[in-house]
């Protein structure tokens, strides 16, 4: 697995490959920011291979900001289940 930095800070790109933990055969190789040891992936991949959201959590950002993200669990071609937020547009 490749890392290298990025201009955010706190953050890195991991190059992986995201399999469906109910359906292993799906999946997708990928660029993904790994920040505060959570991997943000888009959206449009995870509902691409069947990942389906498990749950939604709310988050207060720095400026006081109330934002609401979903998560889901999926399998890296590591064979290490993590979990994964969906990300939205624009970030």
């Amino acid at each position: 697995m490749e890392v290298r930095s990025v201009r955010r800070v706190g953050s890195v790109k991991v190059k992986v490959t995201l399999r469906n933990s109910e359906e292993p055969d799906r999946k997708e190789e990928l660029e993904v920011v790994a920040d505060m040891a959570m991997y943000m992936v888009p959206r449009h991949i995870l509902e691409n291979i069947g990942i389906r959201s498990l749950e939604r959590r709310v988050f207060t950002l720095a400026s006081g900001e109330r934002i609401e993200r979903e998560f889901g669990g999926a399998i890296f071609e590591v064979e290490e289940e993590c979990e994964i937020q969906f990300r939205e547009r624009g970030l």
